[in-house]
């Protein structure tokens, strides 16, 4: 009798086990999506900065 209690404690605790390192990676996967995400926002605003420049000069050449 003892042994099946220990094993169903046993079973319990690599249940618990598992679904902390579920959550874990769960977790480590919602940062590395946000980062993702800034990091494409930052390139996006370079990007767009670096157009909107370009077409400054443009302008200003067409003007001259």
């Amino acid at each position: 009798m003892t042994s099946i209690l220990n094993i169903r404690v046993i079973k319990m605790s690599r249940l618990i086990d598992l679904e902390r390192e579920f959550f874990k990676a769960a977790k480590d996967l919602e940062k590395k999506s946000q980062v993702k995400q800034e990091f494409l926002v930052r390139v996006n605003k370079i990007s767009e900065d670096w157009i909107n420049d370009e077409l400054r000069w443009d302008i200003a050449g067409l003007k001259d």
